[in-house]
């Protein structure tokens, strides 16, 4: 039996995700019958073939013929709300009995429970960890009943931003860089609201997604982003993050022992929860040069995403992995493996 199949697809988004989603299917001799804006519904027949669809009802209602003949739908649209849109387009797929590959973390942290019956369905592995494929290798760890300590590198833009303070760049320098190469919000101005925006909004929905597959009970309760406390960083802190002398590095833990401490209550950027029996906290930690971390960190540095994983009592397991986090082309592929995965299973079912 063949490993591969030429596949169908219809793709939500046309922005650099979904165009370069449509680059890699068609470089692959796969097809996409049509593509979704915000504005209308471009079909297989090419520029002349628009529908124009403005809202969810008219786009879904243009894309409805195509579903007859697409196995896989690609929801390629940003997080603007608490994931209520692409949760919308994942199930009006499902629906139609296609399978739903998305990189989209909102619906996934605010509404796993609803999703949960069809993940089987559903591939997601572009929505935390970019590249790494880190939901897989974390689940498939069987982690969720273990005695672990779990560090993890999940934000891409901190993660560049503060990398590059590491080699001796300039706040100012590596923040316009991060927007100039797509990894912030080029109209953002404002450093300590991009700071914030990422650790209370981004990263807590990765937290959850990565909580969601890997450490919480199958069936629930699941983890949610808003119970997740944040204290956010001030403009007076930033001198402190960016000195010189430290090398301050943004890190998530999930552990069976709290590490709240370690950061301080009060130290800036601090998140904290509790979800069962795991402990979850991140911080901006201050790297020892030589340390175990320090190790690691070199080489999840840049947009690069990583955990590494100890035991309950601090010793390095040797469980560790590291890749690219972010950008359209390393996404798009993680979207499309996850599809290669789906039709894996479906021709072997």
């Amino acid at each position: 039996m063949k490993h591969t199949q030429t596949t169908t697809s219809i793709i939500v988004g046309s922005g650099i995700i979904g165009g370069k989603l449509k680059e890699i299917l068609g470089n692959r001799g796969h097809k996409v019958a049509a593509t979704a804006t915000q504005r209308f519904v471009v079909h297989e027949g090419g520029k002349n073939a628009i529908t124009p669809a403005s809202s969810f009802k008219k786009i879904t209602a243009a894309l409805a013929p195509f579903c007859k003949k697409a196995e896989f739908a690609f929801v390629a649209i940003p997080t603007k709300d608490k994931g209520e849109n692409a949760l919308k387009y994942i199930q009006f797929f499902l629906s139609k009995g296609m399978r739903v590959i998305t990189a989209e973390k909102g619906s996934l942290a605010y509404h796993y429970a609803t999703l949960f019956p069809y993940l089987s369905k559903i591939g997601r592995a572009a929505a935390c960890g970019g590249g790494t494929d880190m939901v897989h290798d974390l689940v498939r760890r069987r982690l969720w009943d273990e005695d672990v300590t779990v560090s993890l590198v999940i934000n891409g833009t901190l993660n560049y931003i503060w990398s590059g303070l590491n080699a001796g760049r300039s706040f100012g320098a590596v923040v316009n860089e991060a927007k100039r190469h797509g990894y912030a919000e080029p109209g953002n101005s404002d450093p300590v609201g991009l700071i914030n925006g990422e650790i209370g909004g981004d990263l807590r929905k990765k937290i959850c997604v990565a909580g969601n597959e890997a450490f919480a009970p199958r069936g629930g309760p699941f983890w949610h982003p808003d119970k997740i406390s944040f204290k956010p960083v001030k403009k007076s802190d930033l001198t402190e993050l960016a000195s010189p002398g430290r090398r301050y590095r943004y890190i998530v833990r999930i552990a069976i022992v709290p590490f709240l401490k370690e950061y301080g209550d009060n130290s800036p950027g601090r998140m904290s929860a509790k979800f069962g029996r795991w402990y979850v906290s991140g911080g901006f930690h201050n790297i020892a040069a030589g340390s175990p971390m320090d190790t690691w960190l070199r080489g999840v540095d840049g947009v690069n995403n990583g955990f590494l994983i100890h035991s309950a009592n601090g010793e390095d397991t040797g469980h560790h992995l590291g890749g690219p986090g972010a950008g359209a082309e390393t996404t798009a592929m993680a979207m499309y493996r996850d599809m290669l995965r789906l039709a894996s299973k479906k021709l072997s079912s």
